[in-house]
């Protein structure tokens, strides 16, 4: 079983959990080339499809600028 079907599985069990998704990518590129906030909708996404409510994923996406600052926090 993969991670993502074990938190599936997790999240269904437990329905006040929520799920934060951490993406961090290196501030080298561009916005439009990031991977980061593709790498965090496909997770995202495998949760939704597992069965997982999207109200309950929280996706954060950071560069790493050696503290990793957050620079976007949106809710799927």
């Amino acid at each position: 079983m993969d991670t993502v079907s074990e938190s599936a599985n997790y999240m269904r069990q437990n329905p006040s959990i929520v799920a934060g998704i951490d993406g961090y990518a290196n501030p080298r590129g561009t916005d439009a080339y990031s991977l980061s906030p593709r790498r965090v909708a496909t997770v995202r996404d495998a949760l939704i499809e597992a069965g997982v409510q999207a109200s309950r994923i929280v996706m954060l996406l950071a560069v790493d600028q050696g503290n990793a600052e957050r620079i976007q926090n949106a809710r799927a």
